[in-house]
C-alpha cells in the first residue's frame, strides 16, 4: 500500500464570519462558489430571490414548484389568467398555482393527476423543462449516455442539451436522469441555456437589443491554449462578450463559455467532446463582419492525468448545530459509481481527553460533491476539537476528477484547532 504524505499544510485560518465577497447577493454564495456567476446573473435579473435570511441555500434540493416559479420569471410567463390543469395537489390557493399551471399548459411539465410540487426535480425532467421552455433545437442530435436509452421519456431532451454543449454528463458516460438537482446546479443549467438562447436570438434575428452586444470590428483572437482534453483558453486583443463557433478538424464542436459579469480578455471554454493530441482548430467570431474574423491554429490537447489536489478545508455549522467539513480541490470532482459506503474514525488529541475515540459508517448519499468541493457531516462537535480524523472508502476510492483520475482510498487529517474558524491541519492520503 502506497502512502503519500503531503507537505504539511500549516494553514492558520482566522475567520470570524463566513467570507462573502463584496457585492455577493447571498450570504452563503461567496465569490469563490463554483456557481457564483450563475446565481448572481439570475438574481440580478429577478429570476431567483433566495430566502428571508439573505441566504440562497445552494446545496438544497430544488423542488418542482421552485423550478416552475423560476421558469415563469425567466420566460416572463403571463400569469394573470391561467387555465387550471387539474392537479389534485395544486389548489388555486397554492403559492405557485399560476406558475405551475402556466408551465404545464405550455408543455414544460408532463400533465398527470398529481404535480407533487414539493418533490425534487430530476435531471431528466430538467432537460424537458429547459428544452421545451426555450424551444431548443440542434441540427445534429447525439448522446453518449449509456443510461439514456432512446425509449426513455426524456431521451430527446437530454440529447439536445448534450448536442448544444449545455451538459456533458459524468465521466463514466452516464447522465443519471433520475438524480435530483441542487439549487446551485439548476441555476447553472438555467444560466447556460439563457446565455445560449441569447446568442441564437442575436444571430438569427439580428436583435441589437440583445444583452450580448456586437463586438468592435477590430476584435481579434491572439492565441488559443489548452491544458485539458476538453478545455480552451481563448485570448483576445480586448475585453468582450463575443460569441463564436468552434471547429476542430473541420467539424463543428459545441461548447459552453464560462460567463462573467464583466467582459473578459481571456475566455474559458468547455467543449462537449474530448480531444487528445494535435488538431486543427478554427474559431469564427460570429458578431464581427470583418473578413479576417476567423482564427486558425494547430493545438495540442494533453491528457489530464493529474490527481485532484486538496487546496483547503473549512468547517460550516448549520442552525441545528450540525458541523460539516468542506474539502476544496484544484479541479471539479465526482464520487465513483462503485463507492457505496464509507467509514470514519476519530480520536481526540488534547491532553484532557486523549483516550476518547469513535468510529462509524456513512452512506454515499451523505457526501455532497459540488464542482470542486466535497462536503459531508463531520460528526464531531465544535467542543470536541482538536481531533485526528480518518475517512475511508469501503469500495474503490473517495473521489475522482471528471477525467477519471482517482483520488485516495483513505485520508487522515490531524486538526490542531481552537475553534471551527481558527485551525491548522495536516493531511495524509493513502492510495
Amino acid at each position: 500500500m502506497l502512502k503519500k504524505l503531503l507537505p504539511v499544510l500549516i494553514l492558520t485560518v482566522f475567520i470570524f464570519n463566513i467570507p462573502v465577497a463584496f457585492g455577493s447577493t447571498f450570504k452563503d454564495v461567496p465569490a469563490t462558489h463554483q456557481n457564483y456567476q450563475d446565481i448572481e446573473f439570475l438574481s440580478s435579473n429577478g429570476i431567483i430571490k433566495g430566502y428571508s435570511d439573505n441566504s440562497f441555500k445552494p446545496n438544497g434540493t430544488v423542488t418542482r414548484a421552485q423550478v416552475a416559479i423560476m421558469m415563469a420569471r425567466a420566460l416572463e410567463f403571463p400569469t394573470s389568467k391561467v387555465t387550471n390543469p387539474g392537479y389534485k395537489d395544486v389548489p388555486e390557493n397554492h403559492p405557485a398555482y399560476k406558475e405551475i399551471s402556466t408551465a404545464t399548459n405550455l408543455g414544460l411539465f408532463t400533465k398527470k393527476q398529481y404535480f407533487k410540487p414539493n418533490d425534487p426535480i430530476t435531471r431528466g425532467e430538467m432537460a424537458q423543462i429547459l428544452v421545451n421552455g426555450f424551444n431548443l433545437t440542434a441540427s445534429t442530435i447525439t448522446t453518449p449516455f449509456s443510461d439514456v436509452p432512446s425509449s426513455y421519456e426524456y431521451s430527446k431532451h437530454i440529447s439536445i442539451l448534450y448536442s448544444l454543449g449545455i451538459t456533458k454528463g459524468y465521466e463514466n458516460k452516464t447522465f443519471k436522469p433520475k438524480n435530483s438537482l441542487t439549487r446551485a446546479q439548476f441555476s447553472a443549467f438555467l444560466n447556460r441555456v439563457m446565455q445560449s438562447n441569447n446568442t441564437t436570438e442575436m444571430i438569427d434575428k439580428n436583435d441589437t437589443q440583445s444583452s450580448v452586444k456586437p463586438n468592435n470590428p477590430n476584435l481579434k483572437i491572439l492565441n488559443v491554449e489548452t491544458f485539458k482534453e476538453d478545455y480552451l483558453l481563448i485570448y483576445f486583443n480586448e475585453p468582450n462578450f463575443s460569441q463564436y463557433s468552434i471547429k476542430i478538424d473541420g467539424k463543428t464542436v459545441n461548447h459552453v463559455t464560462h460567463t462573467e459579469l464583466e467582459p473578459m480578455t481571456v475566455h474559458k471554454v468547455y467543449l462537449n467532446q474530448r480531444f487528445i493530441g494535435s488538431h486543427e482548430i478554427q474559431i469564427n467570431i460570429l458578431e464581427s463582419e470583418k473578413p479576417n474574423s476567423s482564427h486558425n491554429q494547430k493545438i495540442n490537447f494533453k491528457k489530464d492525468s493529474a490527481k485532484p489536489v486538496i487546496e483547503k478545508m473549512e468547517f460550516q455549522e448549520n442552525h441545528h448545530g450540525t458541523t460539516y467539513l468542506r474539502i476544496y480541490f484544484d479541479k471539479d470532482i465526482s464520487i465513483p459509481e462503485t463507492l457505496q459506503n464509507l467509514s470514519f474514525k476519530f480520536k481526540k488529541t488534547d491532553n484532557i481527553a486523549s483516550n476518547i475515540r469513535g468510529n462509524g459508517l456513512m452512506d454515499k448519499s451523505d457526501i455532497v460533491p459540488i464542482g470542486n468541493m466535497f462536503s459531508f457531516v463531520f460528526g464531531i462537535g465544535k467542543n470536541e476539537l482538536p481531533v485526528e480524523y480518518s475517512l475511508i472508502a469501503e469500495e474503490d476510492v473517495l473521489w475522482t476528477d471528471l477525467y477519471g483520475n482517482k483520488g485516495p482510498r483513505e485520508i487522515h487529517i490531524k486538526f490542531d484547532a481552537k475553534s471551527l474558524t481558527e485551525f491548522t491541519y495536516e493531511v495524509e492520503e493513502v492510495y
